[in-house]
């Protein structure tokens, strides 16, 4: 059996022409499509009347939802979105029908079925969550997560408009690129034709040539802004260009910040130092009454991080870091209680006991100083100069260590141990105790629900358990 698989045309009606083109002279059989066909692109009801009578199985996107969705949030958008997108939203769902919006409504976010003996879901983003983008870079952890969930053979995704094909266990996840708006820097069209054949699969990603000025020419007929054109032109996300328009000025600001941070970081006394053993030192001398407190939570975060590193992909350099920035969260106490979470940052900077890198000692100390209050801000200094993965990494860390803090709000070691369980839209965590429930289950979802949803995009549960 030999499918064509698609996603993401974004309303690039040359694109899709020259992909269909493409798999039909290499018979490319059935279309099986992951979603995304509007937005961004000049020509959303012509792509629709195109696909509409074609022999497919499709999905709904994340785009198609929000240009349904755009007379009632276009007010919100721009106050919240970037403005380029808001328009495209509001301007693709006045270009469709009403034939159009109801074939987009009617179809489904999944779609699981069977296809030459294989157990199949196609699906825009993640089976798990819409907003997870799944890639290159996904790991395999977490791939085996959102199989164990998707219970199928085959999964076949969008979204991330990068292609890939990889099996985790008895679990192939395929996402065939973006027809119409693909990034990586190639502005050529991509898909991918997939073979089953005696139960295995075959993948063959393909990228295609297109009339890209066809494209480029239609978006200002429609008066459509500039910026979109550069998306298809070069083959790159509209977040990444305007990053890369900033980049001159922005790398003159972050050299000079990395200066001014290096002149910040204390070098270390001995570089070779046991870390662990350097940050209980460090703890134990500075706040000697909290270091109850302070094991208890590192405790709870660490078994946050390792029950679900599924969800999060991170390893065991991250699990060290959150483990000192736990030991070290309180630390700021010992200059007094106000602000203390900026000023545990400080000192983690300052300290010279601690054999960190100028860099290990921005992340350790931001997952400190996040540990409550304010979340990241564009403004907070170490925050601005980190890349994209560093603040990942701490914003990762930072809520569970909000979390695991919260769950210990007494002071009193009131949870023996935790454990977390993810569930389809949530992640329940179940506290044993052997003791009556304090105010630290209510605690813990106050610091760490909101940041958790963020980072995670699932809803946090917790629940006591006598034992």
């Amino acid at each position: 059996m030999r499918v064509t698989l698609i996603s993401d045309v974004h309303g690039n009606l040359p694109a899709l022409e020259a992909v269909l083109a493409h798999a039909r002279a290499r018979r490319g059989g059935p279309l099986w499509n992951g979603g995304d066909d509007t937005g961004y692109g000049p020509f959303p009801h012509e792509v629709l009347a195109l696909l509409r009578p074609l022999e497919k199985r499709a999905v709904r996107g994340n785009y198609d939802e929000k240009v349904l969705k755009a007379p009632v949030k276009s007010e919100a958008w721009y106050r919240k979105k970037n403005p380029l997108k808001a328009r495209n939203f509001i301007w693709t769902h006045d270009a469709l029908d009403d034939a159009d919006r109801a074939y987009l409504a009617s179809l489904p976010r999944q779609l699981a079925f069977d296809a030459a003996g294989l157990r199949v879901l196609l699906v825009h983003a993640s089976p798990l969550s819409s907003s997870e983008p799944l890639g290159p870079d996904t790991s395999d952890e977490r791939l085996a997560v959102i199989a164990a969930e998707a219970k199928a053979d085959l999964v076949v995704v969008g979204h991330s408009h990068r292609p890939f094909a990889r099996r985790v266990g008895g679990t192939w996840f395929v996402n065939p690129g973006s027809v119409g708006r693909p990034e990586g820097g190639d502005p050529r069209a991509s898909y991918a034709l997939l073979d089953i054949v005696d139960g295995r699969v075959y993948v063959t990603h393909h990228r295609v040539a297109y009339d890209v000025s066809a494209c480029l020419a239609a978006l200002r007929r429609a008066g459509l802004p500039e910026g979109l054109g550069r998306v298809l032109a070069e083959g790159r996300s509209l977040d990444e260009l305007e990053a890369r328009r900033d980049e001159r000025g922005q790398e003159t600001l972050l050299r000079q910040g990395w200066r001014l941070l290096r002149s910040t970081c204390a070098a270390p006394d001995d570089a070779r130092r046991d870390p662990l053993e350097a940050v209980l030192e460090t703890a134990t001398r500075l706040v000697p009454h909290e270091m109850a407190h302070l094991k208890q939570v590192t405790g709870l975060a660490l078994r946050l991080f390792d029950d679900l590193r599924g969800l999060h992909g991170l390893g065991e350099r991250d699990r060290l870091r959150l483990q000192c920035a736990a030991l070290l969260h309180d630390i700021g106490w010992a200059r007094g209680g106000k602000k203390h979470h900026t000023r545990a940052l400080s000192m983690i900077l300052q300290e010279r006991a601690l054999p960190f890198s100028c860099r290990d000692r921005c992340l350790i100390g931001s997952v400190a100083r996040y540990h409550r209050r304010s979340l990241p801000r564009e403004r907070h200094f170490p925050w601005c100069l980190l890349g994209s993965d560093e603040r990942r990494k701490v914003v990762v860390l930072s809520a569970l260590l909000r979390v695991a803090d919260g769950l210990d709000y007494s002071h009193i070691g009131l949870v023996d141990d935790v454990t977390a369980a993810v569930k389809d839209d949530r992640v329940v965590l179940s506290c044993l105790s052997r003791r009556k429930e304090g105010p630290d289950l209510k605690r813990a979802l106050e610091k760490g629900a909101d940041p958790f949803r963020q980072v995670f995009g699932k809803e946090l549960r917790i629940r006591w358990e006598r034992v």
